[in-house]
């Protein structure tokens, strides 16, 4: 587990595990720091520091849970003005600690000339390293205040990316399922004996979208398919006016994929392409994987009088919601480009699989 986090049944035993921890390790680093530098027997080093420490604590905890999180809550003019008091209060507490408690105890334990007892009082050394104390505390609670706030924006920017992705992934569904049922019903008025095949390609793509599209990502083979069923149904119902060349190649095994993420740039070829064309028309895909990288081509033929990119690229809600999905998931390891020409409309997609 890592030492900045606490888990919720023990967070009260870390605690205190971390709390005692810091004050042996520190406060043996200053008795033996003590010892060395006046030359006092190790006992009465420990002896004094173990006097001392209840001072300390006093101070460094006022510090980390009376002024700290005034800090964390920007109010900064109440944490001054409180940190400003905590060391007032400190200097006045280390005074009379001094004179009612350390000096009596050093007196007993090596006895010192009288007058030096109210210049030994009025001393800062102790002060200077109890406020050190309490600032080396206060380190490691700003670096775990840091991390939880950065694990709580990290978690609410997850959280927020995956409510938007479920929002578009939704809007996907009844934009592509509006404009197969006009097919179909198209089709019914015209007692065509295709409708029959049309529900059953149409059962199947729910299928996948309703069962096997809540995960984050797919088999590649498997959204190869339901691309494959969709281009189905579109051939059905656009006969031999238009001409569909598919090419599928490369390590497509074992490949995952954003669910539906392919399937709006063909409705959008079908849509802004065949649909607009009374003479013939076409489509050409090409998917290859080559080393884990997925390249998606997609030429359509177009009416010329269509020039403008803005006016032919979002069909609606489908490529808006296709190039946020990209941004979402993929962000910097997709490469998207679209070129409307006179006659055609090419959409070229490069995507590094994982």
């Amino acid at each position: 587990m890592n030492l900045l986090e606490d888990s919720p049944s023990h967070s009260w035993q870390n605690w205190l595990l971390r709390h005692a921890s810091f004050w042996i390790i520190f406060n043996a680093i200053i008795c033996i720091g003590v010892g060395y530098n006046h030359n006092f027997p190790l006992m009465l080093s420990i002896q004094n520091t173990l006097v001392w420490m209840p001072y300390q604590i006093a101070v460094a905890y006022l510090l980390l849970y009376g002024i700290i999180p005034w800090f964390f809550k920007k109010r900064y003019k109440t944490a001054l003005m409180l940190l400003i008091i905590w060391l007032l209060l400190g200097l006045l507490g280390n005074f009379l600690f001094r004179y009612f408690v350390f000096i009596p105890f050093r007196t007993r334990a090596m006895p010192v000339p009288e007058h030096s007892t109210y210049r030994v009082a009025f001393t800062v050394n102790s002060y200077m390293l109890t406020n050190a104390i309490a600032f080396v505390a206060a380190i490691p609670k700003i670096l775990r205040y840091q991390y939880q706030k950065e694990r709580a924006n990290q978690q609410l920017t997850r959280e927020t990316r995956t409510i938007e992705l479920q929002l578009l992934k939704s809007q996907v569904h009844p934009h592509f399922l509006f404009n197969t049922l006009n097919n179909l019903y198209s089709l019914t008025q015209k007692q065509s004996n295709k409708a029959p095949e049309i529900v059953l390609k149409l059962s199947g793509l729910l299928h996948y979208m309703i069962y096997e599209c809540n995960a984050p990502e797919v088999f590649l083979t498997k959204e190869i398919a339901a691309l494959q069923d969709y281009i189905a149904l579109e051939r059905l119902r656009y006969g031999p006016r238009l001409t569909i060349n598919t090419q599928f190649l490369g390590d497509l095994a074992g490949q995952k994929i954003a669910p539906l993420l392919l399937i709006p740039f063909v409705e959008n070829a079908f849509k802004h392409g065949a649909a607009e064309q009374v003479s013939q028309a076409y489509i050409d895909l090409h998917l290859i994987v080559k080393e884990k990288f997925l390249f998606f081509e997609l030429v359509n033929s177009k009416n010329d009088y269509i020039n403008e990119p803005h006016n032919h690229n979002v069909g609606g809600i489908g490529l808006k919601n296709v190039k946020k999905r990209l941004d979402l998931i993929y962000r910097q390891q997709y490469e998207l480009k679209v070129d409307c020409q006179k006659e055609k409309f090419t959409v070229w997609l490069q995507i590094a699989l994982t």
